[in-house]
């Protein structure tokens, strides 16, 4: 399995060797990553069988976006979605 982090190019972050679980999947985690473009890719045998770009993006504004608020009135839904509103 390896992690690479795009700059100019994609530039190799982390490289692990991983065998499938008895339920034939991979699980595993990446800490400490910097907000960029990312690549997974999987391996097996020197020949890449997967791949998974991503993206980490950076919490700046996690604090001034309440996704968990509950909407309680036709106004509020107006304001937040028109698919809230039209899919009762």
């Amino acid at each position: 399995m390896s992690l690479s982090q795009k700059s100019l190019g994609w530039v190799e972050v982390d490289l692990k060797n991983q065998e499938l679980n008895s339920e034939g999947a991979i699980i595993d985690q990446f800490t400490g990553l910097e907000p960029g473009k990312y690549l997974l890719r999987i391996s097996k045998e020197n020949e890449v069988i997967d791949r998974y770009e991503f993206e980490i993006v950076p919490d700046e504004n996690k604090d001034t976006i309440d996704f968990s608020a509950a909407v309680t009135s036709t106004s509020d839904l107006e304001e937040v979605d028109d698919i809230l509103l039209y899919s009762k």
